[in-house]
């Protein structure tokens, strides 16, 4: 009976572990390792050059039908013991007191027993600093099988009824969707390298366990108990009364309950390239080469021990300088992708709005008003952009780049930190000025004009205003000041100056005023 329960929850580590590209020799953090099922699929993929570090907050005697203890004990005494640590103990205390080095952290299938959000907000923040990359695996709260519906409908159960209870011990406390989980990871400066949403395999009974403890009676006695307002106990037992709906429906049809959809994730604190890469735009494009035009690995383009923004990648894209140098403490990667996404906005004024015939000008007014859009829900839909999308086997025309909730996340994160939409406006004015006859980058950019020689011919025969190059005029009428702010960034040149360290020294300023 023991092997019918374990061997398809291990089976369902192997998927996992082997779409996360887990390799012989790693140093691996498992937080939330439970009783262990996929401790010890880590320590069977990392061989004996590899070690798997396993911790977890929860009692010994905590758990069934074996026990945190017992599991533990029982695995260590395994041919595989060797290879792993298991330590009692909070995430975040052990991360941040812990001096060994790790290669690679997994959070399979333990973030719903969190506390709250801000747990996994806590720990991977924690982690940015100390790996190089974050797997995590939870339920998509989706049912591509339909006997996975009431697993669905009973984790949404708990995940109500368990927040009103601060001290639950239950096994779902706290439910987060895919999308907040990576709205986390942005927040915690990490890039997604790879999502993927599939059905786990059969014979896990995680649907039978989570369905038969909402559809007892004891589990509305605990409603009828802890909920206190009327309306939401009323809620919640409505969403009990679907899961025994829908159990009696799969029933019916003489079939088992399926385990729901599985979430995998792989994230890593990456080069800032990757979020540039993500908004799929010329003006915020990624960094691909360095100052000898040479190919840049994003690995080679880190962020500061702070988790802030280098100053070296700052002085290599020209979108950011706009962004006051005052600012810099707060420039993260969620910060920077919510500059991105001010910029996506007044691109989807320009490009869309044009398209459908309706005033296209981005104004200070009116790029406020679409991001307030944004940030209510308003704008759920779409942005969308005419740019190109990069990041895979051939790079495809992106139509559509959806808004999600990590968007809505690190929009607010930019703004909260005091990014202004005027940052990006300012961007876009004076890198048009610097391209345009009377700019410092036309004469510079002549090669490319010759090159693109047709666009320039279809260009030309637009028709010409005597206001096209009077970008005083352009601020003013966008709500800007007519002189540009920025940009706020410049370095001097090696035969310019150097610091103590030999590097280019970073000043603030204007600079055609410095």
């Amino acid at each position: 009976m023991t092997s019918l329960i374990a061997m398809p929850q291990i089976q369902h580590r192997i998927d996992l572990i082997k779409s996360w590209d887990i390799q012989p020799g790693e140093k691996v953090l498992e937080i939330g390792c439970g009783q262990g099922d996929c401790t010890i699929t880590l320590a069977a993929a990392v061989g004996e050059s590899g070690h798997v570090t396993a911790v977890d907050p929860g009692p010994l005697d905590y758990g069934g039908p074996f026990t945190l203890g017992q599991a533990q004990a029982h695995l260590k005494a395994s041919v595989y013991g060797s290879r792993v640590t298991f330590v009692q103990a909070d995430p975040v205390d052990f991360i941040r007191t812990s001096e060994a080095e790790y290669s690679t952290a997994v959070l399979a299938h333990c973030i719903w027993y969190f506390a709250s959000p801000t747990v996994l907000l806590d720990i991977l923040q924690a982690l940015a600093k100390r790996v190089k990359r974050i797997c995590l695996s939870e339920y998509n709260l989706t049912a591509t099988d339909p006997r996975s519906l009431p697993h669905v409908i009973a984790a949404l159960t708990q995940a109500i009824v368990e927040s009103h209870d601060p001290n639950s011990t239950h096994n779902i406390r706290t439910v987060l969707s895919p999308d907040a989980i990576h709205a986390s990871a942005l927040e915690a400066g990490l890039v997604q390298q790879k999502r993927e949403v599939f059905t786990p395999v059969e014979g896990m009974m995680d649907a039978k366990w989570e369905v038969d403890e909402v559809v007892g009676e004891k589990y509305l006695a605990r409603i009828n108990s802890i909920v206190t307002n009327e309306k939401e106990r009323a809620v919640a037992v409505a969403m009990r009364d679907s899961v025994i709906g829908s159990l009696g429906i799969v029933k019916a049809k003489g079939e088992k309950l399926r385990t729901m959809d599985v979430s995998r994730m792989k994230d890593r604190l990456e080069a800032e390239a990757d979020y540039l890469q993500f908004a799929s735009l010329d003006l915020a494009r990624d960094l691909e080469v360095n100052e000898d035009d040479e190919p840049v690995d994003p690995e080679d383009v880190p962020l500061t021990p702070e988790g802030l923004l280098t100053t070296q990648y700052i002085s290599a894209d020209a979108t950011l300088h706009y962004i006051p140098q005052a600012l810099y403490e707060r420039m993260t990667p969620a910060f920077l992708h919510g500059y991105i996404v001010v910029l996506q906005a007044a691109l989807h004024i320009l490009v869309e709005d044009f398209a459908q015939g309706v005033a296209c000008v981005p104004t200070v007014e009116a790029l406020s008003a679409r991001v307030d859009k944004i940030l209510s829900g308003e704008l759920s839909s779409q942005l969308s952009s005419s740019s190109k999308k990069s990041g895979g086997e051939g790079d495809e025309e992106a139509g559509e780049t959806k808004l999600t909730a990590a968007d809505v996340t690190v929009l607010k994160t930019y703004l909260d930190a005091g990014g202004k939409v005027d940052y990006a406006l300012d961007a876009i004015t004076h890198l048009a000025f610097e391209s345009s006859p009377v700019g410092d980058q036309y004469r510079l950019h002549q090669h490319v004009r010759e090159e693109e020689a047709d666009f320039v011919k279809e260009i030309a025969k637009l028709p010409e205003c005597q206001n096209d190059l009077a970008f005083k005029l352009v601020r003013s009428k966008l709500g800007l000041d007519e002189e540009n702010a920025g940009p706020h960034w410049f370095f001097l040149s090696d035969d310019e100056g150097e610091d103590e360290g030999g590097e280019e020294a970073l000043y603030e300023g204007t600079a055609k005023d410095s």
